[in-house]
């Protein structure tokens, strides 16, 4: 799979509430229509006074963007479908009902490398749980700066990432229902003739961790300022991290159906 990541910002004036209505059932919808080509398309609005702060650390701070747009690519030639199709008039469709959602100024488009923790190392559905999780949160966070990328992703997944699995648990059990982390692509901006991009990324990681309920949720945060818990935490994370930098906040996430993404894409091109 093929990850892409945008971060979006609403039209200055805009409710947080017209902004999730006009991008679900308005942008969405239309770019599903023109350029069906993803193999998981997801939006993430965040959501205001969210922040979480790490355990005597600074005050939580809210990202400065109003949204996370995810897209997924079943491999390169449908990455390489939508550029050549967005350098077509599908391109000056898109930008223009951009215009009525986005602050286009603030866009940032990246690819990303995606590490995806398998299921069966995470926390198994509660009885009588239907759906999805109940809480998303998201993390962003920069590497610390001797650290090259590469050190910083296999330490990532081969300490960090295993290590909150054992150190979070609930009954025995890890708190996650779900773990995801993105790292940027170096110089990899999403350009094309009709966007001009041009913003740095102030982090290296992206993580996104589900919680099956609220209670789970609220567990966490407890766990995390029990003295046994937080400071071999916080020792962990000062071995990759710029502890300066975390940025951690809930977003509301929409995921398109498997039935929508297929909705305008012939049984033979899927």
């Amino acid at each position: 799979m093929i990850k892409q990541i945008a971060l979006v910002t609403k039209k200055p004036g805009m409710s947080r509430a017209a902004f999730i209505d006009r991008y679900e059932n308005g942008h969405a919808v239309l770019a599903l229509r023109i350029v069906p080509s993803w193999a998981d398309y997801r939006r993430n609005y965040v959501v205001p006074g969210s922040g979480v702060a790490l355990p005597d650390g600074p005050p939580s701070q809210e990202p400065p963007f109003d949204g996370i747009s995810e897209f997924w690519f079943a491999d390169q030639s449908k990455l390489d479908g939508l550029v050549q199709a967005l350098q077509t008039d599908i391109g000056d469709q898109i930008t223009e009902d951009e215009t009525h959602l986005f602050d286009r100024s603030k866009i940032i488009v990246f690819m990303a490398d995606e590490f995806v923790t398998p299921a069966k190392d995470l926390s198994p559905v509660p009885n009588g749980h239907r759906g999805r999780p109940a809480i998303k949160m998201v993390c962003l966070v920069s590497k610390k700066k001797e650290m090259s990328r590469t050190a910083f992703i296999e330490q990532y997944e081969k300490d960090h990432a295993p290590y909150a699995l054992k150190i979070l648990r609930k009954n025995g059990k890890p708190l996650f229902a779900e773990y995801r982390r993105s790292f940027p692509v170096e110089g990899s901006p999403f350009k094309l003739p009709h966007i001009e991009f041009d913003q740095t990324l102030d982090f290296d990681v992206m993580t996104e961790i589900w919680f099956w309920t609220k209670d789970d949720f609220q567990f966490f945060n407890a766990l995390s300022e029990q003295d046994a818990v937080a400071g071999p935490m916080t020792e962990n994370q000062e071995q990759l991290f710029d502890l300066s930098s975390v940025r951690m906040f809930l977003v509301e996430e929409h995921i398109t159906t498997e039935e929508q993404l297929y909705a305008h894409v012939p049984a033979r091109a899927r």
